[in-house]
């Protein structure tokens, strides 16, 4: 269970590193670490990216600041932190100081673009967030998201750390979640089996349909809060677009 922004407010040296190229090299004392993005955010002008060192043990999701920073692509070219998309591997050289805050946080001095990747991400946080403005009704006074991520073979564990934590910010300012089936869910006593309904929560889950395919593949979606209020969206078909993007369209609806 995790909240949009828990402060602990204490600096750490990351230790990490990565390969240098030209014009990209940090000096004595900088570090240089790979991430991924899995958002881009501005606020008053100021950007930040949401990511995560995908080549480190213990990975972990952070905001980077990124408005100060000198932005390359892959060719070298000069770009903006506007031109940062989520799927991106980017290379970040700073200090090595991290605020040890809940996405913990660092501010960079360069970024080069490595490569994009799929934002995976971003296509199942829309789905999401389609099942809840979808009969939004069944979300009142709901204070507890339940999220069933265990079929997604396509999502790293640290993007559906991301996804989950994302979710949870644009429906509610950081409303907590807890990871589980629904069966999981009712064992640990959040949902009541015996009455069919979750009194404080409303249960999400995302369940691939087959193995997935190159560019494409199928999903089903589901929003429960009680045995007499749910939503589903069954055979949804994902199919990848330009830079790493995807666009879903649902197969068939129902609803009880």
């Amino acid at each position: 269970m995790k909240k949009c922004l828990v402060w602990l407010l204490m600096l750490v040296l990351l230790l990490s590193g990565c390969g240098s190229a030209d014009g990209f090299t940090p000096k004595e004392g900088e570090t240089c670490a790979p991430y991924k993005i899995v958002d881009v955010s501005e606020y008053e002008g100021k950007y930040s990216v949401l990511a995560y060192n995908y080549e480190s043990e213990r990975p972990e999701l952070t905001f980077v600041g990124v408005s100060n920073a000198e932005i390359m692509d892959e060719s070298g070219r000069t770009i903006t932190a506007a031109d940062l998309k989520p799927g991106m591997v980017i290379e970040v050289i700073w200090d090595g100081m991290v605020a040890e805050s809940w996405p913990c946080q660092i501010w960079v001095d360069e970024v080069r673009v490595a490569e994009q990747q799929d934002d995976l991400v971003g296509l199942y946080r829309t789905v999401l967030n389609d099942l809840w403005e979808n009969d939004s009704a069944l979300n009142h006074d709901a204070e507890l998201l339940g999220l069933d991520f265990s079929t997604l073979t396509n999502l790293p564990e640290m993007e559906k750390d991301a996804l989950a934590y994302l979710f949870s910010c644009d429906v509610g300012l950081g409303l907590e979640y807890v990871f589980g089936t629904w069966e999981e869910l009712r064992d640990q006593g959040y949902i009541d089996g015996e009455n069919l309904y979750w009194e404080n929560g409303v249960f999400f889950s995302l369940q691939l349909v087959g193995e997935p395919g190159e560019g494409s593949f199928t999903f089903d979606a589901e929003k429960w809060r009680s045995g007499l209020g749910a939503i589903f969206y069954t055979d949804c078909a994902a199919k990848r677009g330009t830079a790493g993007q995807w666009t879903y369209e649902p197969g068939g609806f129902a609803i009880s």
